[in-house]
């Protein structure tokens, strides 16, 4: 794997387990729960959303997978009430094979290949293929800190908690 991205590769990597272990405990009826009323996200539709933009890194990277995800989670599409979210088990059976993707796309990339100008603009001064996984993996981070603290406000155990006990 090329030196430059390996930072970002190895952020996605960890990111991978620890939704994988966010999901690992939580019943459908959980994960489609949404905070702040029903109007705030739930972890099906985070979990799916970020999938969803991992399909788009797929797609960057030029190779392309089908985004199945893209209607209910996609960029600028919002949360609903999730009955027909896929299940806890899809999603994280999906999640599993995205990751395997993503790892494979990463490590077949070159330099040539990072420092193309990226063909979606992000909000980062560094504009190209490099700067947008970046960007794209600071989204996920984001993300991912909303999926534990909805874990948090249902009870569940933090994914701090969940990492330490995988890594005993």
């Amino acid at each position: 794997m090329n030196a430059l991205i390996r930072p970002v590769a190895d952020t996605f990597a960890f990111n991978t387990s620890m939704v994988s272990l966010g999901l690992s405990d939580l019943p459908n009826i959980d994960a489609i729960r949404r905070n702040r009323e029903g109007q705030g996200n739930s972890i099906s539709f985070l979990v799916g959303h970020v999938s969803s933009s991992r399909y788009g890194v797929l797609k960057m990277l030029g190779a392309a997978h089908a985004n199945p995800f893209a209607d209910q989670f996609g960029a600028g599409v919002a949360c609903e009430a999730g009955s027909e979210y896929p299940s806890v088990g899809e999603l994280s059976e999906r999640w599993s094979q995205l990751a395997g993707n993503l790892a494979t796309a990463l490590e077949d990339l070159g330099e040539d290949g990072l420092l193309a100008e990226a063909t979606t603009s992000y909000p980062t001064p560094d504009k190209t293929v490099r700067g947008a996984l970046a960007f794209i993996c600071w989204h996920e981070c984001y993300h991912l800190g909303q999926i534990g603290m909805l874990r948090t406000e249902m009870g569940y155990p933090p994914l701090r908690s969940l990492l330490i006990t995988a890594n005993k």
